[in-house]
């Protein structure tokens, strides 16, 4: 988390800063935030493995090189990230209100980058490396196959992890 933490607050603040009329003399057409978990921009920036990260995306925008998570573990930090606040979450469990089974899950209702981000006119999408499926609620996948809980014969085998994805614990609704 960080390349990109303080870019996001700095961007975001100012979208929900600013008039409409300061938005006259530049409007982005996309604002594109990208967080790695546990790399330091060396490992990042220049490496040749990631050529549209740094071909299209570092060329093109801002790179942040000196972002930390404030709290441990990550999940906390990717609440702060995305709504402001941790949410009363300090660990990577499930946020309260919420279990891992998806058919009891509730989302939280504050606010948030993407509630912001609708509400100004814009629009919000996320994309989550190996997420299991569209909209899916796991909180843990291997690329193919979605878990509730960590399976004991493989726990290291897990690509995704909800707790990275903060946006998975809310629901816009705009009215």
């Amino acid at each position: 988390m960080r390349t990109a933490a303080l870019g996001l607050i700095g961007i975001l603040s100012g979208l929900a800063g600013f008039s409409a009329s300061a938005f006259a003399k530049f409007t982005p057409s996309h604002v594109v935030i990208v967080v790695e978990e546990n790399h330091g921009s060396g490992q990042i920036a220049g490496n040749p493995n990631m050529p549209y990260l740094n071909k299209t995306l570092i060329a093109g925008g801002l790179l942040l090189t000196n972002s930390h998570g404030v709290q441990h573990p990550s999940q906390p930090n990717y609440l702060d990230l995305f709504s402001g606040g941790d949410q009363g979450v300090t660990n990577d469990r499930p946020v309260p209100g919420s279990s891992m089974s998806p058919a009891t899950q509730k989302p939280l209702t504050s606010g948030n980058v993407a509630a912001a981000l609708i509400h100004r006119g814009y629009t919000f999408r996320a994309y989550s490396q190996s997420l299991p499926s569209v909209g899916s609620l796991a909180y843990f996948s291997d690329g193919k196959y979605s878990y509730n809980a960590v399976p004991r014969s493989n726990p290291g085998a897990f690509i995704y992890a909800r707790k990275h994805n903060p946006w998975t614990n809310w629901h816009v609704t705009i009215v």
